[in-house]
């Protein structure tokens, strides 16, 4: 599943002091093997952390999968679930969406990917969730929309970066196209 047992950061582009981490790989927990997917660009937009640019990125987009061995006492949990993903964009000028950080609540496993999101939702979980925040623009009400995954409670908006955030609710089958939109206002 994603991040067990060898998690690889995916942090925000830009962060203060430079401190942000890309593809460190690290033990999270449990021993046994771990597929690592990625996805690249050939040109500089691969190295960037930008919002992609050109109309072409994503049919010059690259995967690869990189197998990988932790071995440790202990094995780790199942590897079954529901396969939930989508991508991430902004609707909102000046707001990038690769800056938007995703964390997963209980019963499911999340990884930020490039140009969006994956997550494994356990097939025992009881209330699978998501919240997305790291949103912001001075000024102005922000809120992340989806037409596929239901909001749990209100989204948050408000004149700092710690106040903007969405709980999304994940839904327990596989599906792609679970895309989140960064909007203006204050409801979708």
């Amino acid at each position: 599943p994603v991040n067990l047992p060898i998690s690889v950061t995916n942090d925000e582009a830009i962060q203060t002091g430079n401190t942000h981490d890309r593809g460190k790989a690290a033990l999270t927990t449990g021993s046994g093997s771990s597929n690592i997917d990625f996805a690249v660009n050939r040109g500089n937009l691969g190295l960037t952390g930008s919002d992609p640019i050109d109309p072409t990125y994503t049919p010059a987009l690259k995967t690869y999968r990189l197998h990988a061995l932790a071995v440790v006492a202990a094995a780790p949990p199942p590897s079954t679930g529901f396969l939930v993903k989508g991508s991430i964009t902004s609707e909102v000028a000046g707001v990038k969406a690769s800056d938007v950080v995703i964390q997963a609540g209980t019963g499911a496993q999340c990884n930020r990917v490039l140009t969006g999101y994956e997550c494994v939702v356990s097939t025992t979980a009881t209330s699978p969730r998501m919240t997305v925040n790291n949103y912001f623009k001075r000024n102005r009400d922000l809120v992340a929309c989806s037409s596929v995954l239901g909001i749990n409670g209100t989204a948050h908006s408000g004149s700092d970066i710690l106040l903007n955030w969405t709980r999304f609710n994940l839904p327990k089958s596989n599906v792609t196209g679970a895309n989140i939109v960064i909007k203006e206002g204050t409801s979708c």
